[in-house]
């Protein structure tokens, strides 16, 4: 059998078939095999990961993937390899092939500002509501301490923690999670008996909970991701109370939206949790940028992650 013409269902070419009333997490799948058949001229299927290969039209195949096609530009190509470089917390395999990897798309965000801390520092007022972020001063993709018990004991990871450096001189940690088609809480972390994150609950006061164990199921994730980047800003001397999250999901994931929005109300300052969406993200690039590179990628980011 020959390979599809590019007027094919793309999601028949996957052996499925999605019409307008289908969940989001559909469409966006079949939304990246089109953007892989008509923006990246990539007509065959790639294979999901050994040892039981299979050929998907989700995956890269292995000649393009090793030339960075899923990154939208190099630096988020030399940002991919130098991180994948360091091991622990990569998935390689996915993030360099698989068009829907959370991974490659925190990469390819990070890539619009991570090289011009000017752009990132705006991008980021305007992300945060705030008008005094003056510098961005460092990028961590996939941040955990490298041995778990110097900080909480657990293993939590975070999909990005960023330093800022504000106008009046303060350096504030802020943790960035991103969201594409998994869930969150997808994975729970028991909370109940980890006295090191009562410790830092009850150090900062930056929760209305002062016990992990309160802490609903529903907010595990954004949470443990919070308390984490909190525990590291204390650890560096950087201003713990100032510890922010910004969550970043797809336009039409609601239930991220709305989990986030719920757990906001727990903070004693709901300055300290960002909810915002891809779209809002590559405006906030769009705004805060004239130069034509930024404005390319940033329209590149919008055609392939803002639709469904």
């Amino acid at each position: 059998m020959g390979l599809p013409h590019l007027g094919d269902s793309f999601a028949a070419i996957e052996g499925t078939a999605h019409g307008h009333g289908a969940n989001w997490r559909a469409r966006f799948r079949d939304s990246q095999v089109k953007f892989k058949l008509e923006e990246l001229n990539v007509r065959a299927p790639g294979a999901t990961p050994p040892p039981a290969s299979r050929p998907s039209q989700i995956y890269l195949p292995e000649e393009h993937a090793i030339k960075g096609y899923n990154f939208l530009n190099s630096e988020a190509f030399d940002l991919f390899r130098a991180r994948a470089a360091m091991g622990w917390g990569m998935h390689p395999y996915h993030c360099e092939r698989n068009l829907t990897s959370s991974q490659a798309l925190t990469i390819n965000i990070l890539s619009m500002f991570a090289t011009d801390t000017a752009l990132g520092a705006r991008a980021m007022n305007a992300l945060m509501d705030r008008t005094d972020v003056e510098e961005l001063e460092t990028v961590e993709i996939e941040y955990a301490p490298r041995r778990p018990s110097s900080l909480l004991g657990d293993k939590t990871r975070v999909d990005a923690l960023l330093t800022l450096r504000t106008r009046g001189g303060n350096r504030e940690v802020v943790c960035l999670e991103v969201k594409l088609l998994e869930r969150l809480n997808s994975r729970q972390i028991s909370l109940d008996r980890n006295s090191r994150m009562r410790d830092v609950m009850r150090t900062l006061r930056i929760w209305h909970w002062t016990d992990p164990g309160e802490v609903p199921t529903s907010f595990n994730q954004l949470f443990r991701c919070q308390v984490l980047a909190a525990a590291t800003a204390q650890f560096r001397d950087v201003k713990a109370t100032a510890t922010s999250l910004l969550v970043v999901h797809h336009p039409d994931d609601a239930e991220t939206s709305r989990v986030a929005i719920d757990y906001k109300g727990h903070l004693a300052d709901s300055r300290l949790v960002h909810v915002r969406s891809f779209t809002d993200f590559v405006e906030s690039i769009e705004a805060n940028s004239s130069a034509r590179p930024a404005k390319v990628v940033a329209a590149g980011f919008r055609r392939r992650y803002c639709g469904s």
